[in-house]
C-alpha cells in the first residue's frame, strides 16, 4: 500500500567515500533539498524495499547503485548516510516534539 509521507529536511549534506572519489572522504550536497523546507514522500514498503521517493523532483543523477542520491532515501537506519531518510529528514518522532514545542509556546 502507497502512502504519502511529508517531512522537515534538517540536512542536505553527505559524506561520500569509494573508488569514484579516489578512496578518500569528500563531503557532498544535495542541492535539490533545502535545510528548513517541508517535502512529500511517496512510500510504499512491498515495491520500493522500504524506500521514500521524493515527489515533484527529477532525479539528480547523483546515483549508484539504481538509487538516486537525492531523491531516494531508505527507511532503513543500517543504510549509508547519503541513502538514509533520517540523515536528512526530521523523523516522526521528531516533528511531534517539535509540534509539541510549539503548542507550549
Amino acid at each position: 500500500m502507497k502512502r504519502i509521507v511529508k517531512s522537515k529536511c534538517k540536512n542536505n549534506k553527505w559524506e561520500d567515500f569509494g573508488n569514484h572519489t579516489g578512496f578518500k572522504w569528500v563531503g557532498k550536497v544535495c542541492n535539490n533539498l533545502t535545510v528548513g523546507e517541508w517535502y512529500e514522500f511517496e512510500f510504499d514498503d512491498d515495491e520500493n524495499f522500504g524506500y521514500y521517493q521524493l515527489i515533484g523532483q527529477d532525479e539528480t543523477g547523483m546515483g549508484v547503485n539504481g538509487y538516486d542520491i537525492g531523491t531516494q532515501f531508505s527507511g532503513n537506519n543500517k543504510s549509508f548516510d547519503c541513502y538514509r531518510f533520517e540523515h536528512f529528514f526530521l523523523s516522526i518522532s521528531e516533528i511531534r516534539e517539535m509540534k509539541l514545542n510549539e503548542i507550549i509556546k
